[in-house]
């Protein structure tokens, strides 16, 4: 869906068919039932949250929109210790296919987010650059879907989850780890760029150096700059 929702934001499938034309044809598709299941949960389901989160709500890119419950407990670990991994595989692959495509993985991105939130200073600058990224970068940025996903990061049509952590509290925890183990398309891929020849693949430093200015966590850091001129230049 995270492929197909691309193409609907640029209305390159929707001025040919509609969202349940897509769906018919899927329910009469030989995939397994499983892969149809979740295909349909994000085509309707998750789709009409994020077109009524931003029809409803004017802060539909703020953590304002959040639950109650996230809320709190963001506010709760506000001030535990951070702590950079700029060597994270799994996420240097995210952040490497949106730089290079201008999409991500579904799955890469919902850990992609989830490790922004864990590295970021505040919770505020890392929705920035979640927002940014996706503004400057993403074929579906400023679409609804990406609002709703970039928030459900930080705990929207999401619940509460034990046990409670530092940094996320009860917020849904990932890590790259387990992202690579569900994903047998990210383990693939991260197998591939190990064997490639030097200089063939970005380094990953090069992407996390952007990633800290945006977010600037060590305040001896001068923030030259911010997620809002990213998205602007």
């Amino acid at each position: 869906m995270a492929r197909c929702q691309q193409f609907a934001h640029l209305d390159q499938t929707c001025c040919i068919i509609g969202i349940a034309e897509v769906a018919q044809a899927v329910l009469e598709s030989d995939a397994e039932q499983e892969d149809v299941d979740s295909f349909l949960e994000e085509a309707i389901i998750r789709r009409e949250l994020s077109f009524n989160l931003c029809f409803y709500r004017d802060d539909y890119d703020s953590l304002t929109a959040l639950p109650d419950w996230a809320k709190r407990t963001l506010d709760a670990h506000r001030d535990d210790r951070r702590k950079r991994d700029p060597h994270d595989e799994v996420w240097n692959l995210a952040h490497r296919q949106l730089l290079e495509t201008g999409t991500m993985h579904g799955y890469l991105r919902m850990l992609w987010g989830k490790k922004l939130i864990e590295w970021s200073s505040t919770p505020e600058k890392a929705l920035a650059a979640m927002i940014g990224f996706h503004d400057r970068y993403a074929i579906d940025g400023r679409d609804p879907n990406t609002y709703a996903g970039v928030l459900w990061c930080f705990g929207k049509h999401d619940r509460p989850w034990a046990p409670e952590r530092p940094i996320f509290g009860t917020i849904r925890y990932m890590s790259s780890a387990q992202t690579a183990k569900k994903s047998r398309s990210v383990w693939r891929r991260l197998i591939e760029c190990k064997k490639a020849p030097v200089g063939s693949t970005p380094r990953p430093m090069k992407f996390m150096n952007f990633f800290m200015l945006l977010t600037c966590a060590d305040s001896r850091i001068p923030p030259t700059l911010t997620a809002s001129q990213s998205a602007r230049t």
